[in-house]
């Protein structure tokens, strides 16, 4: 609403806004219903040839998600309910909405992964690509391979423990490739250049040696 008094006596007021406290579908279907105005709006400074939302986390982006069919099972006619509708043929159009996924490495974060896909594709929203974050050791070969952790220097707990990530984090990212064959986005834990004919033992031994220094996550 341009009109800040008229925008005032609507939300400012006290038993409208309970109102939107004790239905926080219509809250999220208003959020929504920005985001869809951003993408089709003709008004300066838009449209926008992209609109990146950073959706909350699993639970809650699931139910922003169902947001407009909840609305419209709760309406049934009228202007919200046509609006609701707008609002998931473009979370539902390839044309213009992909989702791209988080995630990391992990086993249960990666099983929590799988479910949240499973959910979004019972929702029809397309899926876009799967962004795996802070993986210690990745290739710039693509998905789903990674540098496995061969080497262990004997007596280094901390070497061994990063060997054994590395290990995890590549057989998790081949494993969600398998299953949902979506391109992967491999983001490194830390930047670290590979060196010609370096081993990944040494490149272990780098890691091992910028975390005891205190080293901080990427």
């Amino acid at each position: 609403m341009k009109i800040e008094k008229l925008y005032d006596l609507l939300f400012e007021n006290r038993p409208v806004r309970y109102f939107f406290d004790v239905a926080p579908a219509l809250r999220d279907l208003m959020l929504l219903g920005k985001i869809v105005h951003e993408i089709s709006s003709t008004e300066k400074p838009g449209p926008y040839d992209r609109v990146v939302v950073d959706a909350p986390a699993t639970g809650h982006a699931l139910f922003l998600f169902r947001t407009p069919k909840t609305v419209q099972n709760l309406t049934r006619l009228g202007h919200l309910f046509d609006r609701a509708g707008k609002i998931f043929s473009v979370l539902t159009s390839r044309e213009t909405t992909a989702v791209h996924i988080v995630t990391l490495g992990r086993p249960l974060v990666i099983t929590e992964t799988l479910e949240l896909l499973q959910h979004l594709k019972e929702l029809r929203v397309p899926l876009g690509e799967m962004v795996i974050n802070r993986l210690l050791l990745t290739e710039n070969a693509g998905p789903p391979r990674l540098k496995e952790a061969s080497g262990r220097k004997k007596g280094d707990s901390l070497l061994s423990i990063l060997a054994s990530r590395s290990r995890t984090e590549s057989r998790e990212t081949k494993r969600l490739y398998r299953i949902t064959r979506l391109e992967q986005r491999l983001l490194d834990e830390r930047r670290e250049e590979f060196r010609e004919g370096e081993t990944t033992a040494s490149i272990l031994t780098r890691l091992s040696d910028w975390y005891e220094k205190g080293g901080s996550h990427a």
